[in-house]
């Protein structure tokens, strides 16, 4: 390049000496230096104005504007670069269709969205799962289309360690999960997720457990009572049966705590448990598990104890911190090994 570009001066100076000599030989020699500068600067001219012409439309013709000397080399290396430009866009293009169709083959719906919410850009399973609309929809914000508060909240929150369920807008028997990732300057990348089947399923294990357990606890109540009325008439039977029925009657016990816990947990998950904060008697409340818990034991005969500072309240839902001390204490009697 330095040594074309020495060339290309060498010519140039050849010229402007030689139209002086030109001159020169007529007696003028500044009139023929001058018309060399004219002469020059005309030629520049029109090649800058051909420059000019083909940037101004570089599409509209494959090769470059035809010249010698330095502005030749001018446009075929801007020729050049066009070119690779056109190779690098091609490869650009290609590999971005390449990222959205396969993003539209995905089944859960792919939206961005910029820092604002503005939408830019989403794949067919977003139409599909959130009614979006691609010639009306692009740029609106996003919670305009998705009206659910909750879901306005979680995109303000920045705080997407958890997904956020949430029903469909356009097809509310449709449960979405919604996912949001940050990227860029703070832009959104937004991934809706179809989980009505897990939704149904968990449903339906929600009224499983608590139907059965309301209708396992009308016999067992039955049985519990006939079984404490034999417990409380022992001495009218007969020894052998006397450890029998009191075996019985702990484990009729027994079933009716896991019972309680299961519509107690049946509770919590529907949204129907009300937390009762009272206060409880910690000494009485673990002396009664501890009375059930040597029950539980039976022939293995565990050595339990209880030992006590001070008494003290408990503020809380004495049915949960019954289920929680006794979940404890029931299992450290089942995984001890006997007389331990």
């Amino acid at each position: 390049m330095q040594h074309n570009w020495s060339r290309y001066l060498r010519y140039i100076i050849g010229g402007l000496i030689g139209s002086t000599l030109v001159g020169l030989y007529f007696g003028e020699p500044v009139y023929g230096l001058t018309f060399g500068l004219i002469v020059y600067l005309w030629w520049t001219l029109v090649q800058a104005r051909r420059l000019y012409q083909w940037l101004a439309n570089p599409s509209a013709t494959d090769e470059a504007p035809q010249s010698i000397g330095l502005w030749g080399d001018i446009f075929d290396n801007l020729h050049k670069l066009h070119q690779n430009h056109l190779r690098t866009q091609d490869r650009l293009r290609a590999q971005i269709n390449r990222v959205q169709e396969s993003t539209n083959a995905m089944r859960d719906g792919v939206i961005m969205t910029d820092s604002r919410g503005a939408m830019e850009w989403w794949n067919g399973s977003a139409e599909y799962l959130l009614g979006f609309r691609r010639n009306t929809d692009q740029g609106q914000y996003i919670h305009n289309l998705i009206r659910t508060p909750a879901f306005k909240t979680y995109f303000d929150s920045r705080n997407y360690r958890e997904p956020l369920e949430i029903h469909s807008p356009a097809k509310p028997h449709i449960h979405l999960q919604i996912q949001i990732s940050l990227f860029g300057d703070d832009d959104r990348l937004i991934v809706a997720k179809d989980v009505t089947r897990l939704y149904q399923l968990e449903q339906m294990r929600r009224d499983f457990v608590g139907n059965v357990s309301h209708e396992m606890r009308t016999p067992l109540t039955v049985i519990s009572g006939y079984l404490e009325t034999l417990v409380d008439n022992a001495g009218d039977l007969p020894p052998k049966w006397r450890r029998a029925i009191n075996t019985m009657a702990a484990q009729s016990s027994r079933m009716e705590a896991l019972i309680t816990d299961l519509i107690l947990l049946s509770r919590i998950e529907t949204g129907e448990q009300t937390v009762n904060d009272t206060l409880t008697d910690v000494d009485l409340l673990l002396a009664q598990i501890c009375h059930d818990a040597r029950a539980l034991s039976g022939e293995k005969q565990h050595e339990i104890t209880v030992h006590i500072g001070d008494h003290r309240l408990l503020k809380g839902d004495e049915s949960q911190l019954r289920s929680a001390f006794s979940n404890l204490i029931f299992n450290a009697v089942k995984y001890t090994p006997a007389n331990g």
